[in-house]
Parts: C-alpha cells; sequence; structure tokens
C-alpha cells in the first residue's frame, strides 16, 4: 500500500511541477510551474533564502546550467520566465532566453506597496 501512494504522489508531480535543481551555495530551489509545465516559455519559480544572491554571478551561472537542463528535458522550451521569491513573496523577475545563450535578464520585482 505504501509503495502505491508513493506511485501515485510521484506520478502527480511529473504531470504538474517540476523541481529541477537546487543549489546549496544560493540556497536556491528551481521549479518549473504549470500543467504541462513543458511549454516555449517556461514558467520557472525560484524560492531563495536572500534575494542578494539573485544578483551575483553566481545565479548567472546557475541559470545557464539550467537552461541547457532545461532544453534536454524539454527541447521545445526557448525562454524561462522567472519570478524570484523570499518567504513567499516576489522580490525579482526577469528571464532567460535560449538565443541569449541562456543569460539572466534582470528586473526588479514591482512591490504592491508603491503609490499610483
Amino acid at each position: 500500500m505504501v509503495v502505491v501512494l508513493g506511485m501515485l504522489v510521484f506520478a502527480s508531480t511529473t504531470m504538474a511541477d517540476k523541481k529541477f535543481a537546487h543549489s546549496k551555495s544560493l540556497d536556491m530551489t528551481f521549479t518549473a510551474i504549470g500543467e504541462p509545465w513543458c511549454q516555449p516559455e517556461v514558467e520557472m519559480q525560484v524560492a531563495a533564502r536572500d534575494a542578494v544572491k539573485f544578483e551575483t554571478s553566481a545565479y548567472d551561472d546557475i541559470i545557464r546550467k539550467l537552461g541547457h537542463v532545461l532544453v534536454r528535458e524539454c527541447p521545445e522550451a526557448t525562454a524561462i520566465s522567472i519570478q524570484g521569491e523570499v518567504n513567499g513573496e516576489a522580490v525579482w523577475v526577469g528571464s532567460a532566453s535560449r538565443v541569449e545563450a541562456w543569460q539572466a535578464n534582470r528586473k526588479v520585482a514591482e512591490t504592491t506597496d508603491s503609490a499610483a
């Protein structure tokens, strides 16, 4: 019975969100979200402990590596839409594309607290 439950959980996660990587040095987890997650533009949620890590060269390096892994798993992927979060709050948004050799393009997440 335990094996069956484990298989059901595994089957449900393969059809929806897919965890791609966890970086110990950055303390970030990279998860493709959506059902199906594999699309020409993959939505990637990055959970981090420290927003400053999004501005490091190590982050740029992992995005390049992640892009190459992504293409093996999802050949039609040509772009990644990235939302970085710390404690469930958006702190960074950006993108990366195959055309740009999976280079991360940064944009600081807009906060909902700003007055219009």
